[in-house]
């Protein structure tokens, strides 16, 4: 033993004591709380290396392939979202789309009639939700949503979040065909204590 063993176990033998009474002294116990959390929007904060820029090919985008690049980054899965952006490009309908998530067995969930409880489930556990807008012909993050606004992480403009009205965002969406909403399941990184 080194003398950094023996003061780890003369530090534990009193701390020993202590705790069963000896020596007189009584050992008092006291726990920290844990730091209130931050409530800020965007809740899904996605750091800016991990947002990726939509690319296009043969002209007709990959939105749906960046956006979900991003949330996988974003829930833990950076070789799985680097994988996808090398192996998938071009446009996508949810049916194709899924095939492709099924075959790379990658967990997800999905609505595909405008529940806007599925939205607010994606924000509250922090997962965010890929969601198409512009009549469907488009794709973008959803990353922060609460009784007034609506936060857009837009592929083809990665480094700026914008701030929408809600309804406003609610409005576009529900018009955009089949208004469908995707995110993989997995586990985002916890969220910022408050300082």
């Amino acid at each position: 033993m080194n003398d950094d063993d023996y003061g780890f176990l003369a530090a534990a033998a009193v701390v020993l004591l202590l705790m069963m009474g000896g020596g007189g002294a009584q050992a008092e116990l006291r726990f920290v709380p844990t730091p209130p959390f931050q409530d800020v929007q965007p809740v899904v904060d996605i750091p800016d290396g991990y947002r990726q820029q939509n690319w296009a090919p043969y002209g007709e985008g990959s939105c749906v392939h960046a956006s979900m690049v991003m949330l996988l980054r974003w829930q833990g899965r950076p070789e799985l979202a680097d994988w996808w952006r090398k192996t998938f490009n071009g446009g996508e309908y949810p049916d194709s789309f899924n095939q492709k998530l099924n075959a790379a067995g990658v967990s997800f969930a999905e609505t595909r009639n405008g529940d806007v409880e599925f939205l607010e489930w994606c924000i509250r556990t922090r997962r965010g939700a890929c969601v198409t807008i512009m009549g469907g012909a488009h794709m973008v993050c959803l990353v922060g949503l609460d009784d007034q606004y609506a936060w857009i992480l837009d592929n083809n403009d990665p480094h700026n979040i914008s701030r929408w009205t809600r309804q406003g965002f609610l409005n576009e969406w529900h018009n955009s065909g089949h208004q469908w909403a995707v995110t993989p399941v997995f586990d985002p990184p916890p969220r910022k204590p408050k300082l």
